[in-house]
């Protein structure tokens, strides 16, 4: 890999650090719930991990942290955090299944990466999320049949939208 790739793939990373913190963040302050809130808060310090750890990488190999990366990483948090509002502002529990749902698939996404420098660490952040978004899940799909109890349908007779 060359040098430039190696820049660009590793800020990359650090983009995506700089998101995820930002969303834990934004999710602790939002949701009451103190176990949900402790997984966040654990996830959010390994997350802290990892980003030193790029920072620290970066600094052996005289890579620069990009800033535009960073700006960028924070406006599409921002974005996200519009979308989630939007998308499912009247079901906490879908908004923050989705929210799991992105860090989740950031965290698989720096996987390989972590895999090669530290065995395990992305399969432990995973696990991290794992308990909880299935319990997010399971109370996010009630809301939806008791939804529909409530008005005359029986699960038989909903319609599902196109994907």
């Amino acid at each position: 890999m060359s040098r430039r790739n190696l820049a660009s793939h590793l800020n990359d990373h650090l983009a995506g650090a700089v998101a995820a913190l930002g969303l834990c963040d934004r999710l602790r302050l939002k949701i009451h719930d103190p176990a949900v809130v402790r997984v966040l808060t654990t996830l959010r310090r390994s997350v802290e991990q990892d980003r030193a750890r790029l920072r620290s990488l970066m600094r052996r190999f005289g890579i620069a942290e990009s800033r535009i990366r960073k700006l960028v990483a924070v406006v599409a948090q921002k974005l996200a955090n519009l979308k989630l509002r939007l998308s499912s502002s009247r079901r906490g529990d879908l908004q923050l299944l989705h929210a799991l749902d992105v860090l989740s698939h950031g965290i698989q996404a720096r996987k390989s990466l972590w895999t090669t420098l530290d065995g395990g660490r992305a399969d432990e952040q995973l696990a991290i999320l794992r308990d909880l978004r299935i319990e997010v899940a399971r109370r996010a799909l009630r809301i939806g049949e008791d939804e529909d109890r409530a008005a005359g349908q029986d699960h038989a007779q909903r319609t599902v939208p196109p994907l």
